[in-house]
């Protein structure tokens, strides 16, 4: 499905191996060696280290992949290399020497070493993230910290689903997605760093700022929009878009840095639709909701609801997550802009309808969305003076946070065992609950909000516009 090729090779240590992968260099080559590794993981294998380090023309991919638990740990004398040359328009990994061993308690003592913890930024029921600071270069980042053996214990099976957004996250690198520092995994946890963000989620922001300008609101769309887009050409799909999970890297009025985090429900397509029925309500797109498959096009309408509460204030349609039918979704869904935003210019409106259509085949692309004239600025002078009501309507209707909720486990367990359901022919539909639980402003994904791995959900604060 790649149109490459995946070798595994026997490596010098006993009970080990190198991932070779020759895949093409065009758009979603990156997410293909995504899946390539994630279909690996399933199997048992265990990555010891992954990288991709940029060349001129290609890509260098180095995948170090053992299976089994053998040997004495210590690394082989020396690497098998492939010294043969790249095939234009293809990306190689170059074989690199591996260990036989799992990893140890004394990779914790790596961490340790290599950076000094300090005040804990959110804790989770499945991690917890802490501010950390690189000690050679003095460096912040955040670390999030996973428990192994609390999560096969307490959520068997959820470890996999760490694992596969990791391994996105690895693949992916635009200026607007949180960026992966670097994975370190001992016998019993795993430190996932990342860089720390500082200017908490961006709708808090435009409320304690209190004003907004429909030509800035633009800009922030156009990052958003942006993000979803490049995420998409890699043929990776979030599921789990929402305003929570937009954060600022800084509270500076001028940089408006803005980052996509949290891939706990981020998928490899490959090509193939969707079944699992998860997300967070308010965001789920009709073809969800009807419990149909479902392609890369929910995004674009949880992208729509997004950009509809940054230009209103407010959620577009009610946040019932009960099935629907479909004689009921135009009713449902019939797009309306309250009072407070008749003045909207009309290529805002127009860019709204596109992304809020209820029919995925006629809904926009994120690549379109990213082509739309009001995107691109085009109404910027137009829209300069126009003064949005959204930031003043959205703390009015938002509602207190009174804790977090445990973690939808079981949404995560569906998105682990989707691919082998759609090979299995099944097609099954899968009911279930929504997460809605939040994680603390500053930490990483499940244990705060550094935009890590596992990160929480969020359910809607934002009222309905009428």
């Amino acid at each position: 499905a790649a149109g490459g090729s995946l070798f595994l090779v026997p490596g010098l240590a006993p009970g080990s191996y190198l991932a070779l992968a020759s895949l093409p260099a065009v758009d979603g080559s990156m997410s293909n060696l995504c899946c390539c590794l994630a279909w690996l993981r399933r199997r048992g294998y265990e990555a010891v280290d992954t990288e991709a380090p940029p060349g001129e023309g290609r890509h260098h991919l180095h995948s170090k992949y053992a299976k089994g638990a053998a040997g004495n740990g210590r690394p082989p004398a020396a690497a098998a290399r492939s010294h043969g040359k790249n095939q234009p328009g293809h990306l190689h990994s170059t074989p690199v020497a591996i260990t036989g061993s799992e990893p140890t308690e004394s990779k914790r003592q790596a961490f340790i070493e290599k950076y000094e913890l300090k005040e804990s930024i959110g804790i989770g029921s499945t991690s917890a993230c802490y501010r950390c600071v690189h000690i050679m270069s003095g460096k912040e980042f955040a670390v999030k910290i996973i428990d192994k053996r609390k999560i096969e214990a307490e959520y068997r099976g959820m470890i996999q689903q760490f694992y596969n957004e990791i391994d996105i996250l690895k693949a992916l690198r635009h200026p607007n997605i949180i960026q992966l520092e670097e994975v370190i995994e001992s016998e019993t946890k795993i430190y996932i760093v990342m860089e720390l963000m500082r200017g908490g989620e961006l709708f808090d922001y435009i409320v304690s700022r209190g004003k907004l300008r429909e030509d800035e609101a633009q800009q922030l769309a156009r990052k958003i929009i942006s993000a979803v887009a490049y995420m998409h050409e890699q043929d990776i799909i979030h599921r789990d878009l929402k305003p929570e999970n937009l954060l600022l890297t800084t509270k500076d009025d001028k940089s408006h840095d803005l980052k996509l985090i949290d891939f706990g429900l981020s998928k490899c397509m490959h090509g193939q639709d969707a079944t699992s029925f998860l997300g967070t309500k308010g965001y789920l797109a009709p073809e969800m909701l009807q419990r149909h498959t479902y392609s890369k096009a929910v995004d674009c309408w949880a992208m729509g609801i997004i950009v509809f509460i940054l230009l209103c204030g407010c959620l577009p349609f009610d946040d019932d997550t009960s099935a629907i039918a479909s004689p009921l979704l135009k009713s449902r869904f019939q797009l309306r802009f309250p009072h407070w935003a008749q003045n909207l210019s009309e290529g805002a409106k127009s860019l709204l309808r596109g992304l809020l259509t209820t029919n995925p085949r006629r809904r926009l692309t994120a690549a379109q969305a990213l082509n739309h004239p009001w995107v691109l600025g085009r109404d910027a002078e137009r829209t300069k003076e126009n003064y949005l009501k959204s930031p003043h309507i959205m703390g009015r209707l938002r509602t207190p946070r009174t804790g977090r909720a445990a973690p939808d486990v079981r949404a995560r367990q569906r998105a682990n065992e989707e691919d082998d359901e759609m090979q299995r022919g099944r097609g099954r539909q899968h009911a279930g609950e929504t997460r809605h639980h939040k994680g603390a402003s500053g930490g990483g994904g499940g244990g705060g909000r550094g935009g890590g791995p596992g990160g929480s959900g969020g359910r809607s604060h934002y009222g309905r516009g009428r």
